[in-house]
C-alpha cells in the first residue's frame, strides 16, 4: 500500500529516535521509492507528492517546508497529527526499516550522490 510523505518520515523518525536531519530523511525516502518500485512494477510509495530536484538531490517540496525550519534538530511533534496503523502498513514498515538498516554506515553526503546518480523517472518533477 502506498504511503504519504508524512507517514513515511513520522514512522522514519520513530524508528531512529529522532534522530534523522532534514537532508537524510529525503534520501532514505528516496530510496524507499526506488526499491518499493522495483517490487511492485513501478508503483509509487510516497504518494501524496513527487520528489522534486534540488541542490542536494531528489526532495520532496511539501515534507521538505513542514521540516526545514528544524534542519538538524528533531521534528517530532511535527507529526502528531499523521495517524497511522501499524497492521495496515507492515509490509511498508518492513521497508522502512529495512532501508534504515541497509543505510545506517552510509554517510548523508554518499546516499545524496547516489540519489543524484539514480533515474528519477516519473517519480521526479523538475
Amino acid at each position: 500500500m502506498p504511503i504519504s510523505s508524512f507517514v513515511a518520515a513520522k514512522i522514519v523518525g520513530e524508528l531512529t529516535e529522532w534522530s534523522v536531519e532534514r537532508t537524510r530523511i529525503h534520501k532514505l525516502l528516496y530510496m524507499m521509492q526506488l526499491i518499493y518500485a522495483y517490487r511492485n512494477n513501478g508503483k509509487a510509495f510516497i504518494t501524496n507528492e513527487p520528489f522534486i530536484s534540488d541542490d542536494v538531490g531528489p526532495v520532496l517540496k511539501n515534507l521538505d517546508q513542514r521540516i526545514e525550519g528544524f534542519g538538524a534538530r528533531k521534528y517530532r511533534n511535527l507529526f502528531r497529527q499523521h495517524k497511522y496503523f501499524t497492521n495496515e502498513l507492515e509490509n511498508e514498515i518492513k521497508l522502512i526499516k529495512d532501508v534504515i538498516e541497509h543505510y545506517k554506515d552510509t554517510s548523508t553526503a554518499t546516499l545524496g550522490s547516489m540519489s543524484r546518480g539514480f533515474s528519477w523517472s516519473k517519480y521526479y518533477n523538475n
